[in-house]
């Protein structure tokens, strides 16, 4: 398994895909709401799930639902979604990403006095 994004300085975006080793689901209708997915993710976002393919997941939000800066987000997969062939993870899954913080590119010092 694998969920982009990740690591540090995370553009602001609306996406997060978690991607499994294998097919989950079949081809047909791919929303799903809060309620079939056992992911947690804090701070809260407001998701609309979709599965973009047979095995990855994605958590797309509006564009007013974007990430916030400087945030880290924890994203805690439970065991609770089983492939296609009946495996599931053996364990909780847990990912972590934080969002680009502000940066200072250019800062002026004057030393004159008035």
């Amino acid at each position: 398994m694998r969920i982009t994004p990740e690591g540090e300085d995370v553009a602001i975006g609306n996406q997060i895909v978690i991607q499994f080793d294998r097919p989950v689901v079949p081809i047909g209708v791919m929303e799903r709401n809060d309620a079939e997915i056992p992911v947690k993710i804090s701070p809260e976002l407001k998701c609309q799930w979709r599965w973009i393919n047979t095995s990855a997941l994605a958590c797309n939000l509006d564009e007013k639902e974007q990430f916030k800066i400087a945030t880290t987000y924890n994203v805690v997969v439970s065991p609770r979604i089983k492939s296609a062939d009946g495996k599931t993870i053996s364990e909780t899954f847990n990912h972590q990403f934080t969002t680009i913080r502000p940066d200072v590119e250019y800062a002026w010092l004057d030393t004159r006095v008035s």
